[in-house]
């Protein structure tokens, strides 16, 4: 999809979460393999290039902040969640705190990446906690004009 025509950031971000299912099927079982640096990062080519479509943005920006900005946590790191998932489920414990500890620990682990990564210091200094990016109810980042307004600019 090309950055300036094309569905919504909504609609873009939905096509990711296909991709995620996608790559993701069957995870439980091969995730230890992506703390090989090799084929982590082969699988997060296919995650970065879907968020670059999501956020809009050139393929100059780095892996970590075209993550941050379409707000799609790191492949590897879903990948570890839904092991840890898994294993809970075998040890008998599938319960939805289960679920919520595993998904606060990803985004735990997250923020410790972007926080002390090398890439993407630029956009760290504008979205320091990614939590709050994610969470916001508002604003998409997007080449189109806001269908509310009529598309002028006032200054």
């Amino acid at each position: 999809m090309a950055n300036t025509i094309g569905p919504r950031t909504r609609k873009r971000r939905v096509l990711l979460e296909v991709v995620h299912s996608i790559l993701l099927y069957g995870a439980e079982i091969w995730a230890d393999i992506l703390k090989q640096k090799t084929y982590r990062r082969k699988i997060a080519a296919v995650q970065r290039r879907g968020a670059l479509r999501v956020s809009c943005a050139y393929r100059t920006v780095s892996e970590a902040a075209v993550l941050v900005l379409a707000g799609t946590t790191p492949i590897d790191l879903l990948a570890f969640e839904r092991a840890k998932l898994y294993d809970a489920k075998v040890s008998g414990d599938n319960s939805q705190e289960a679920r919520t500890a595993a998904k606060k620990e990803t985004l735990r682990e997250w923020q410790d990446r972007w926080t002390l990564g090398e890439t993407g210091r630029w956009t760290e200094g504008l979205i320091p906690n990614i939590n709050v990016w994610i969470s916001r109810k508002h604003g998409d980042t997007d080449f189109l004009p806001d269908p509310a307004t009529d598309g002028t600019r006032t200054v």
